[in-house]
């Protein structure tokens, strides 16, 4: 089997094995739900911390995320991979505490109430990108292991 042929089947793999990471970080976010606290208007709430409409984009860039450690797992150039997560954390944290930052406290709101959403939904938030990531790499990885063992498995089974 030549080179072409593996890529191929192994590109396919990762692809095919992809589909399956949205459908299991959608189960993260609604198995851990956040409740809006006391104080707080559900909709509104759930405005801030279910936002579907950027699904889409996130969708695209875990294809993107597969594909490059695909490509750098393929080529031993795990470098690249070490530099994609330092880019993606460094990324994350300027985001939280730049944009996103949750202020302590909000006038009309048990601070309790407050403080144990803020700690469910960050801890949701986290969970899901840490599980998305280890999904990419390890589903990069399985791609990389088909494709470059197809000739073998294929004498195998055939």
């Amino acid at each position: 089997m030549d080179l072409a042929s593996q890529l191929v089947i192994g590109v396919a793999t990762t692809f095919v094995l992809g589909l399956a990471v949205g459908p299991l970080l959608g189960a993260i976010r609604q198995f851990s739900t956040v409740g809006a606290p006391a104080g707080i208007i559900e909709e509104k709430w759930n405005a801030l911390t279910n936002d579907t409409s950027l699904r889409k984009g996130a969708c695209w860039l875990g294809n993107l995320e597969r594909l490059l450690f695909f490509a750098a797992i393929w080529m031993d150039a795990y470098s690249i991979i070490a530099a994609w997560l330092a880019f993606k954390v460094a990324s994350k944290w300027q985001v939280w505490a730049v944009i996103v930052s949750v202020p302590k406290t909000l006038e009309g709101v048990n601070e309790f109430d407050f403080l144990v959403a803020r700690h469910k939904w960050a801890s949701q938030r986290l969970v899901t990108f840490l599980l998305g990531t280890n999904a990419n790499i390890l589903i990069a990885f399985t791609g990389v292991g088909i494709g470059k063992f197809a000739n073998h498995l294929c004498s195998l089974l055939g």
